[in-house]
């Protein structure tokens, strides 16, 4: 994770969809050289999916995944403030909160 967040801007003209109208984000997250996961945000909620069928980001995992878990909260709860995400759907920006859930996946050997 390189600490950058990149702007793409939804605004319904550049993109078809309007933040307000999007529910769940979904983006990899790369450990690089190492691993690859799905993670999903609900952005009405906070709440960060992981799909990880290695089982990296369940306990500890590696360094990368511990700081990534430690960082990535700050980002996302940053970005959509900055963009009028969270303004756009209702969403009090001092009380938005990042969580993180690890559903259970089918895990690869």
């Amino acid at each position: 994770m390189d600490g950058e967040m990149y702007a793409h801007y939804s605004n319904g003209t550049d993109y078809p969809v309007h933040w307000r109208d999007v529910e769940k984000v979904y983006f990899p997250v790369n450990e690089p050289v190492k691993h690859l996961c799905l993670a999903v945000l609900h952005l009405r909620t906070g709440l960060v999916s992981f799909y990880d069928t290695f089982g990296f980001v369940h306990g500890e995992g590696t360094r990368w995944w511990r700081n990534m878990k430690r960082i990535l909260p700050k980002q996302l709860s940053i970005y959509p403030d900055q963009q009028g995400i969270l303004e756009s759907k209702g969403i009090s920006a001092k009380e938005y909160k990042i969580t993180y859930q690890c559903p259970a996946v089918p895990e690869q050997a």
